[in-house]
């Protein structure tokens, strides 16, 4: 799906992997798929961008059971 995602220009993908306990976030997006891969977790911030704005941040334990 991420391919899909970066064709059609969505900025920011992100995985909340509960398995592994963590947060995947794919960026930079192009034809072929996202450019940058970040794997977060505690106690890693996970940022909020909205239209290129950095708008806040979230703690990656506080999303994580």
């Amino acid at each position: 799906m991420a391919g899909v995602y970066a064709g059609a220009g969505i900025p920011f993908y992100r995985i909340i992997n509960l398995v592994d306990g963590q947060v995947e976030v794919h960026s930079n997006p192009g034809p072929t798929g996202y450019a940058s891969f970040e794997v977060l977790a505690p106690p890693h911030v996970l940022r909020v961008v909205i239209d290129s704005v950095e708008v806040g941040e979230i703690l990656v334990a506080g999303i994580l059971p």
